[in-house]
């Protein structure tokens, strides 16, 4: 990760800034962000991501296919970093692994204007261009496109990303728990009903920003594959407002976008 990360990221000039950490979340408290409601926070989260100049973030995802009794039978892992400017694009690039599968592979979503998206993927060897965000993300992910399409669904609203919204109006039953530390921030957590009809749970700090996000899914029997249960658990390290030189926005070897 640090390899792809320092590669990827070389071109990136942040800006300056003082930034205090929050103190610990204390035990079984719900005081983050001065006690706001779920709400109100999810409402913070939309507004400071629909908002903001510029972001970019690094990650890890990893997403479980389990039985009901809770064995794993399958699943993948991947390493992610998201470039966005708002006045200049967005991209996304993730190293994925498969389990049973040693090799690594890239995929990387694109758009200049965040209409017209390019991608492309080593595990299929395609290079796309004018797919629509949703077919993008979809064909380089698969059904994890559903949630790595997040917080370019926050960035740019507008984005044909309906499936994977954390918009408050489109989730049911949000209610807070229990504070906690990811990182060394303090997080309100905020468990909700949400689309495609899963078990959410998101970590957000008082700003409004996404740290850890969980769902799951219960996934019925079909084609002689007993029911059993998804889990994705996404971890983000988001940094707002860094200056991004265009260059990248569309690494080497990557087509840009339309």
């Amino acid at each position: 990760m640090a390899v792809f990360v320092a590669a990827f990221v070389a071109a990136i000039v942040f800006a300056a800034c003082e930034r205090s950490t929050p103190a610990p979340a204390p035990a079984g408290s719900t005081a983050v962000a001065g006690g706001a409601t779920a709400d109100e926070l999810l409402k913070r989260m939309k507004d400071r991501y629909a908002n903001a100049t510029s972001y970019r973030d690094e990650g890890f995802c990893t997403l479980v296919d389990r039985t009901k009794s809770g064995s794993s039978r399958g699943g993948l892992a991947l390493d992610f970093v998201t470039v966005f400017d708002r006045s200049k694009g967005l991209c996304w690039r993730t190293d994925q692994r498969f389990d049973g599968d040693s090799a690594v592979h890239t995929a990387v979503v694109g758009s200049s204007d965040f209409v017209s998206f390019a991608w492309s993927w080593t595990m299929s060897g395609e290079q796309v261009k004018g797919a629509t965000a949703w077919a993008a993300f979809k064909e380089t992910l698969g059904n994890t496109g559903r949630i790595a399409g997040v917080v370019p669904a926050l960035l740019v609203p507008t984005m044909d990303l309906r499936h994977v919204r954390l918009d408050p109006t489109e989730l049911d039953d949000a209610a807070r728990a229990a504070d906690e530390t990811i990182d060394g921030v303090a997080c309100a957590v905020i468990d909700a009903h949400g689309w495609m009809d899963q078990d959410l749970r998101l970590w957000i700090d008082a700003t409004g920003a996404l740290h850890r996000l969980r769902a799951i899914r219960e996934v019925p029997a079909s084609f002689g594959i007993p029911a059993g249960t998804n889990e994705t658990m996404i971890s983000y390290k988001p940094e707002f407002d860094a200056t991004i030189e265009p260059e990248a926005l569309c690494p080497e070897g990557v087509p840009a976008a339309p």
